[in-house]
């Protein structure tokens, strides 16, 4: 997931404790982490970009994913801890402190996705679709048009938001 890669600033980086700037030639490295996984996860996807003065529709393709992984992503603190002690049994603190950091995930923060928003039109007018899964079926909706679809249909769809719900 790109959001979450190391980004690397040459840029001077101002100290949030003393608000002094970095000395020229030093850089730094900037990253994301969770703090608390949410429930619900929605991803929107940046469609929109502005090209000079004007407003242009990003239409690349994007592979979604029926599930992802973000235990490489979340920190775990004591509450987040406790909570995983809740579900998978007080034994996961030691199962997560002795895995090794190059191998296998152990899956404890995974999602799956239950709706996409997609757009189609131009920057200056469109309209939105949804697919949604309900039970264990996928649906199309369009205004007042609902149609039974396929989990791939709503995979290939040009996403605009993704919407991802925890599984525990």
């Amino acid at each position: 997931m790109k959001f979450f890669e190391k980004e690397h600033i040459d840029d001077p980086v101002i100290c949030d404790g003393c608000k002094k700037e970095s000395p020229r030639g030093v850089s730094a490295d900037k990253e994301f982490f969770i703090m608390h996984p949410p429930k619900i996860l929605t991803i929107l996807l940046k469609r929109f970009k502005s090209h000079g003065f004007s407003l242009m529709k990003n239409s690349a393709s994007i592979t979604t994913l029926e599930k992802i992984y973000l235990d490489d992503y979340v920190i775990l603190d004591d509450d987040t801890i406790a909570q995983l002690q809740t579900i998978y049994g007080a034994d996961i603190k030691q199962k997560i402190e002795n895995a090794a950091p190059e191998g296998p995930s152990l899956h404890l923060f995974e999602y799956r996705l239950y709706a996409v928003s997609t757009h189609s039109g131009s920057i200056y007018g469109g309209h939105y679709t949804a697919h949604v899964k309900h039970g264990d079926k996928w649906y199309y909706a369009s205004d007042s048009h609902v149609s039974l679809e396929s989990l791939k249909s709503a995979l290939n769809a040009e996403a605009y938001i993704l919407f991802y719900e925890r599984i525990w």
